[in-house]
């Protein structure tokens, strides 16, 4: 079995670590860059004033940037290395709530798991996020289950809390997960809940200035519309999509996809629903249950499935009720600490259909069977991930323009998000303006300038582009001729000049 886990570990290595730098930087990937530049102090006075989420990560992409440089790869290679950590301790946690076997089928699946990969080949705190979720995890459980308190692990657990709070706004959410099933399984756990608390206690010590910060400017600053993410409207499809997206099918053709996802959460249900002793090796003590309702009931309640299907279910639960509430913030990315237990569980539904087949088909190797399917299916997504543009092309624009650029000429990009990405390739910085054309009318640096660069932007091959930025230049220099286009992924750029 080692070697088993090591051959899992390194082709999670591979898949993470593969053309890190073939795509260039994306919006949310160059902010995360001009964010971390600064020193640590004014990152932690900006992020507290503006961003969205704590400083953790930027301040952690700081140093790393001054280790290791600014270039795609090396940005993104500090995800990379928490995504491959991030496979070794989920394979831990599936050894201490299960055995072997299930670990190893788990961190198997988050190794090729296209929506994981993703997150862990950007240069985003999803990857730490992620991290440190299955770190608190398996030092909660470590607590809770041990015969003895381990003051080691009641530290690492204090501290990747922490941490964890310091890195996502749901973070948190994580701790209040584990608080949740401690007080559902209170008694069972009475000898430990001193410390439990205590552990508790101190990571909200450690948090108080944080929440001050939450409460006074991250929480208007999400609630303004004005500020965050043009999200759709919340319907039932929309969340059905962005739940079954976190099994990981994006790259796949759509009828695939359908396929991918039905048979991810049949096998989650398998893992909830079918008995709990399927999972015991010794199964001649069987207890009969005559009831359908008790059944399920007893196969819920079962702690170590009760634990899952909370870290699973209340995050969700959660972000849904802010959407309503407060403001968008159902987002499939937000939601990646959530993936483990859904693994998991998966990992478990094979496993105990595997168990239950072999009492009347010892031959058949169920498990064998399904992981290969899923393996099979998830090629073909990551086939079109890695070979196919995902990210804007912002790299090869910019080497269109250095190469046509004329003293004079201007640069408009049509959003701020987007100028960033352009501001990180095109070091010689003409003057780029990414507001409208009224505020371009008003800076006198822009009065005489007859070739114009407009670079439009867009986060989805789904989305139309709004060209009306042409005619607010119009309206202020005049009738516009175009005099090149051309197309890349994500990205259209021309050339327009002004009478």
């Amino acid at each position: 079995m080692p070697w088993l886990i090591l051959a899992i570990i390194a082709l999670a290595a591979f898949l993470r670590l593969f053309c890190l730098g073939c795509e260039s930087l994306k919006g949310d990937e160059a902010f995360s860059v001009l964010w971390s530049s600064p020193d640590p102090i004014s990152i932690i006075k900006s992020t507290a004033l503006t961003e969205t989420h704590p400083p953790f990560y930027y301040l952690l992409l700081h140093f790393w940037m001054i280790l290791f440089g600014k270039s795609e790869a090396a940005i993104r290679m500090l995800s990379a290395c928490l995504g491959i950590i991030s496979v070794v301790i989920l394979y831990k946690i599936g050894c201490e709530l299960f055995n072997r076997k299930i670990a190893v089928i788990a961190s198997f699946l988050i190794a090729i798991n296209a929506f994981v990969i993703t997150h862990s080949q950007e240069a985003r705190q999803y990857s730490l996020l992620l991290l440190l979720t299955v770190v608190s995890f398996l030092y909660f459980i470590r607590i809770v289950e041990a015969e003895k308190v381990n003051k080691s692990h009641v530290f690492f657990y204090v501290i990747s809390n922490i941490l964890l709070c310091y890195t996502h706004i749901f973070g948190p959410f994580t701790i209040v997960c584990q608080v949740l099933y401690f007080l559902l399984f209170r008694r069972r756990y009475s000898e430990v809940r001193f410390v439990f608390w205590s552990a508790q206690a101190i990571t909200l010590l450690f948090f108080l200035p944080w929440i001050f910060v939450l409460v006074t400017y991250t929480f208007p600053h999400i609630a303004d519309p004005n500020m965050f993410y043009v999200m759709p409207e919340l319907t039932v499809s929309w969340i059905a999509e962005i739940v079954a997206s976190i099994s990981g099918p994006q790259y796949l053709w759509l009828p695939i996809a359908f396929v991918f996802v039905l048979i991810f959460f049949t096998l989650c249900l398998a893992g909830v629903f079918l008995p709990p002793r399927l999972l015991e090796k010794k199964r001649q003590n069987k207890t009969i249950i005559r009831s359908k309702l008790a059944r399920i009931l007893k196969s819920i309640t079962e702690p170590r499935t009760a634990l899952l299907l909370i870290w699973l279910i209340f995050p969700v639960v959660i972000s849904l009720i802010l959407s309503l509430t407060v403001t968008s913030l159902f987002l499939n990315r937000y939601l990646i600490g959530i993936t483990p237990a859904l693994y998991l569980l998966v990992a478990i539904g094979i496993y105990k259909i595997d168990s239950f087949i072999r009492k009347y088909a010892p031959q058949i190797k169920v498990a064998y069977i399904l992981v290969v399917l899923i393996t099979a299916i998830s090629v073909q997504g990551l086939y079109t991930y890695y070979a196919l543009p995902q990210k804007p092309q912002w790299r090869e624009i910019t080497d269109l323009i250095k190469q046509n650029y004329r003293p004079g000429d201007g640069i408009v990009v049509n959003e701020d998000l987007f100028s960033r990405s352009f501001y990180y390739y095109y070091l010689e910085n003409p003057k780029i303006s990414t507001q409208t054309g009224q505020i371009i009318g008003i800076e006198p640096s822009w009065i005489g300038k007859e070739r114009v660069w407009l670079i439009f932007a867009f986060a989805s091959r789904d989305l139309d582009v709004d060209y009306s930025l042409i005619d607010d230049l119009v309206a202020q220099y005049g009738h516009g001729t175009q005099i090149m286009q051309e197309e890349y992924h994500l990205i259209t750029v021309n050339i327009h000049l002004f009478d």
